[in-house]
């Protein structure tokens, strides 16, 4: 088992023996959604979420913004 740090909390947190750049885990400490962001040196950041389910804003005026 190799070790990585939480980004949130600064937990250490076990990582599978082979890890793989963008697999995905959560820190048994803070429960935040974490994928491996580097294998060399083995670093964790938070797990992107699916474009897909983020908000559009369209952008109209200065002060303006509406949902799409």
């Amino acid at each position: 088992m190799s070790v990585a740090t939480c980004p949130e909390c600064g937990t250490p947190v076990e990582v599978s023996a082979t890890p793989k750049l963008g697999d995905e885990l959560t820190c048994h400490n803070c429960a935040s959604r974490l994928q491996i962001s580097s294998l060399v040196p083995l670093d964790l950041d938070w797990a992107v979420d699916d474009p897909e389910d983020e908000v559009k804003l369209d952008y109209t005026s200065e002060d303006d913004y509406t949902k799409r």
